[in-house]
């Protein structure tokens, strides 16, 4: 199965917003994850600021952890951004974080 196919799949299944079906799934950053900045970075995403989201630098901690920022859409064509944990480890999947929705 391919990444974004966990995703989909992972989105589905973690769904409180009445998602069926995902749509327009595309990555918007991918940094090294630091459960430190996590606080951060989600006061962006409920500010809605995709803008600063891009522009987050690579922070130093250069590890085997990843924090995948993706905007998708609904099968309202709602816009939503999930946070996604991946790591190297060869047994983890990607998993879903948490479910935002985003004003259009």
């Amino acid at each position: 199965m391919e990444y974004d196919e966990y995703v989909v799949k992972s989105i589905l299944a973690n769904d409180q917003f009445g998602i069926t079906a995902v749509t327009e799934l595309d990555s918007l950053k991918v940094i090294y994850f630091v459960k430190e900045e996590y606080t951060a970075i989600e006061k962006l995403i409920q500010a809605n600021d995709t803008e600063a989201i891009k522009m987050l630098s690579q922070n130093g901690s250069i590890g085997a952890e990843y924090l995948d920022l993706m905007l998708f859409k609904d099968q309202n064509a709602k816009p939503y951004l999930v946070t996604v944990y991946d790591s190297d480890a060869l047994e983890q999947d990607p998993q879903v974080i948490k479910i935002y929705p985003m004003i259009a």
